[in-house]
């Protein structure tokens, strides 16, 4: 049994991760989607709990008809230490045989950590979407809805991410 580790943010979920958990599946038995930075939230860069993460990719997945015996979702918080990053995780998750990422942080880890764990690039080329473009649309009223699936979409919107964005993008007045 082949077991896959995506790790990202996932902040939020996108038609890009989808797509990337859609095609390792179709090479491998599991897949692992890792939440990193598990421990923050309610930040311009990390607007969504954990627990919101996990529910926008349940519910994705579930649209896209992912069987939930294909997958675990699993929270993981930063160490901020580049080069015990590899154990940490390794430590933290079930055991995987492949890493798919397209980070070049993630790729340096586990080339440091000279792990026997194949490290597959995703190159973000292919995939044209990312979270921090979704989070800045959003934050200006821009359209997001068409880069993230329906079931994250009607989420976001019933969460009212707008303006918990637009709230935290605020400068504090302390």
């Amino acid at each position: 049994m082949k077991t896959a580790l995506f790790p990202g943010r996932f902040q939020p979920f996108h038609k890009g991760h989808l797509k990337v958990i859609q095609d390792v599946l179709k090479d491998n038995d599991q897949i692992i989607i890792m939440l990193g930075s598990a421990q923050h939230s309610h930040k311009l860069g990390h607007p969504l709990t954990i627990e919101e993460r996990k529910t926008l990719i349940i519910a994705a997945l579930k649209e896209a008809n992912i069987s939930e015996k294909n997958y675990q979702i699993i929270a993981v918080e930063d160490i901020n230490d580049y080069p015990n990053w590899v154990s940490h995780i390794s430590y933290k998750l079930p055991k995987f045989d492949y890493v798919y990422t397209g980070s070049d942080a993630v790729k340096e880890c586990f080339r440091l950590a000279k792990k026997e764990n194949k490290v597959i690039d995703v190159p973000r080329e292919e995939i044209p979407i990312s979270a921090t473009e979704i989070r800045k649309r959003i934050l200006n009223n821009e359209d997001w809805e068409e880069l993230v699936p329906k079931a994250v979409e009607k989420l976001l919107k019933k969460w009212d991410i707008s303006s918990r964005i637009k709230k935290i993008s605020k400068p504090s007045s302390k």
